[in-house]
């Protein structure tokens, strides 16, 4: 359980690395934010309690924090990137997760659902590591469809003009025909929060 000297670190952590350098992250546009209200919000749908709401908001909030060391020629290429660059970026949730852990939290459920929001239900995906289906930590199998949902429905400096965000509806459908690499179970029931 996240004790309340954990979330004071995090919030100073926030304040000054993530306020100073929020110009830096990728999505200056509020996709940290949104994701965390998000998140918020699907967790008051599934009756989670107040301790799960507030790690997962926490966690939303903090996901892309590993990118913030990361070049913003890379961040903002709006060209396909290089090998050497998606591995750049596919480091993220291991920065997040180190820069985390280095805060010395009492509890690891925020860095470990940060790891893993990437990693798809068979396994798949990044940082590359030997877990899937209901292994990956729970904040990070509702953290991965979250995460895409924010990130298709809002512009995003690797589309093209013709194509800067998808209607939530075209989301839906493509998180559906893509439903392997969730947690079916919990993605029914975002759609369901999302079509109420």
């Amino acid at each position: 359980m996240t004790q309340r000297a954990d979330y004071q670190k995090l919030d100073v952590y926030i304040k000054i690395n993530l306020g100073l350098n929020g110009q830096k992250l990728a999505h200056p546009n509020g996709h940290e934010n949104r994701t965390a209200a998000m998140c918020r919000r699907f967790a008051r749908h599934m009756g989670y309690d107040v301790e799960l709401t507030k790690e997962l908001f926490y966690a939303a909030a903090l996901h892309d924090a590993g990118k913030v060391p990361i070049e913003v020629s890379i961040l903002e290429k709006r060209d396909q990137l290089t090998p050497a660059e998606w591995l750049i970026i596919q480091s993220h949730p291991i920065n997040a997760f180190n820069i985390l852990m280095s805060l010395d939290l009492t509890d690891n459920s925020i860095p470990m659902g940060i790891l893993h929001h990437h990693v798809n239900w068979d396994g798949s995906g990044y940082p590359h590591v030997v877990i899937q289906g209901a292994d990956i930590p729970l904040i990070g199998r509702i953290l991965h469809f979250i995460d895409v949902y924010d990130a298709m429905t809002h512009p995003r400096f690797y589309r093209s003009q013709a194509l800067d965000a998808f209607t939530p509806k075209e989301t839906i459908k493509q998180l559906v025909k893509e439903a392997s690499k969730f947690d079916a179970e919990l993605l029914a029931e975002f759609i369901i929060m999302l079509e109420k």
